[in-house]
């Protein structure tokens, strides 16, 4: 990892920690296309960067049906579990928003 990359690594790291208590629930929040498979998709994206957990998941649609927002809500153990997880969503094919 570039030295660069690293600094904004353990940064990131350092106030996931700093903010939130691990280990428990966090909720990602993605935005992406209406697609057949998208939100499965989502959900199994998720499930390999975290492993065997539970993963909730409540889906809403957009008014005009064209995209999607999925609160995908699961048990982490620790704040690099957290950014494995927004690695793996972001390289989502037809993603257009990760919170």
């Amino acid at each position: 990892m570039p030295e660069k990359e690293e600094m904004h690594h353990e940064r990131c790291g350092a106030l996931l920690r700093e903010c939130h208590r691990f280990p428990g629930p966090y909720a990602f929040k993605v935005i992406g296309l209406n697609a057949p498979d998208w939100e499965n998709d989502a959900v199994c994206a998720l499930r390999s960067a975290l492993g065997a957990v539970d993963i909730e998941c409540a889906r809403r649609e957009t008014g005009s049906g064209t995209y999607i927002s999925l609160t995908l809500s699961a048990h982490v153990r620790e704040a690099e579990d957290v950014m494995a997880a927004y690695a793996v969503l972001r390289a989502l094919p037809g993603l257009k928003m990760l919170l």
